[in-house]
């Protein structure tokens, strides 16, 4: 007769890896005019079900410092990487 049995359970837990998307956002990527092809590859990588199925994708963008993307300007005067 058992008086105390011991249970054990075990979780497992499927995580995405993550994916960080960078952009450049200085005036060179609109002085050059490929500002419009960028926000194209962007918009497909972001969109892209694929990716989006295997990696949990955070866009960034840098131009002056590192920041959480909440519009695309191309207007930074520098990069500092």
């Amino acid at each position: 007769m058992l008086l105390n049995p011991e249970i054990t359970s075990n979780t497992t837990k499927n995580k995405k890896p993550k994916l960080f998307l960078l952009s450049d956002q200085s005036k060179s990527i609109a002085y050059f005019k490929e500002n419009e092809a960028l926000d194209k590859d962007i918009s497909y990588l972001l969109s892209n079900n694929k990716l989006n199925e295997k990696f949990d994708i955070s866009h960034f963008t840098f131009g002056n410092g590192i920041e959480k993307v909440d519009s695309l300007s191309y207007s930074r005067k520098h990069q500092y990487l």
